[in-house]
């Protein structure tokens, strides 16, 4: 497996590497660490010696490569040269004017890098909560190899959830409209069936998965999940990676979960897609 690891030097980009080499080393994977400044006024070699100490701590082995310019953008340049699995990324968080002026760089990244990503904004030190949204849009067997390699390299647990929509307004306050998850299970729907691979495809893995049910919108309930259990990594499908006629059904669920949270999040794509 080859990752590619980066980073622009900031707190939030050395949290990137630390909790990213730290993934590398358990998925014996090999690692491209590239580190790109760009601020001018910044020092690049101060900035390389700061990620290679980061990096060192994980014990993963890596190569290291330092620019000058704009992360995105080499990223994108570096992944010309190499083909990688997954990239992992961490940068300085953009003030409200620059989100204004040029959108969110975690949507850009999701959107342009032609592979699995997971973007890291916090400090985290390892993973032991993995949630993953599964749905009938696409995405089940590649969300749940990347949630259960990961949740299986640090022995993490794992909550599969489905939302449903919000029964009409009209039925507000009756128990009764609401699915149970017993009867969510027992219909035949291509949720259905999603949850059911999902699950079928950990337990392959020998990933024992907690099956949840929530009503609402999807990335408020992926969200306050997220929140309430406090995990580690949120793992969703791309809908950049869907297919045209997909996303004209498909809500970017994908890019208001990006804008509202600051857990890791990791944005899988087909392999190749």
């Amino acid at each position: 497996m080859k990752i590619l690891l980066g980073t622009d030097g900031s707190r939030n980009g050395l949290s990137a590497v630390h909790l990213g080499g730290k993934i590398a080393a358990q998925l014996e994977a090999e690692v491209t660490l590239l580190c790109v400044v760009e601020d001018k006024g910044r020092d690049l070699e101060r900035s390389l010696k700061r990620t290679t100490q980061a990096m060192q701590r994980s014990g993963a082995a890596f190569t290291l490569v330092g620019r000058r310019g704009q992360l995105l953008e080499e990223m994108l340049a570096q992944m010309l040269h190499v083909e990688h699995d997954l990239v992992i990324i961490g940068y300085d968080a953009r003030s409200f004017l620059e989100r204004v002026l040029w959108g969110s760089l975690a949507t850009r990244i999701a959107h342009e890098l032609p592979v699995s990503v997971m973007i890291v904004r916090d400090q985290r030190d390892t993973i032991n909560n993995v949630l993953i949204g599964v749905s009938g849009g696409g995405f089940t067997k590649e969300c749940s190899d990347w949630g259960g390699r990961i949740a299986t390299a640090f022995d993490a647990r794992v909550t599969l959830l489905h939302v449903s929509p919000t029964p009409p307004l009209m039925y507000a306050g009756l128990e009764e409209v609401a699915e149970t998850l017993t009867e969510f299970l027992q219909a035949n729907t291509l949720d259905t069936q999603a949850i059911k691979q999902a699950a079928s495809y950990l337990t392959e893995m020998g990933v024992p998965a907690n099956v949840e049910l929530a009503h609402g919108q999807p990335e408020q309930e992926l969200l306050r999940v997220a929140h309430d259990q406090d995990v580690d990594l949120l793992v969703i499908g791309s809908f950049w990676a869907a297919q045209p006629v997909q996303r004209l059904l498909l809500r970017n669920i994908t890019g208001k979960v990006l804008l509202n949270t600051q857990r890791p999040v990791l944005v899988v794509r087909p392999s190749g897609g």
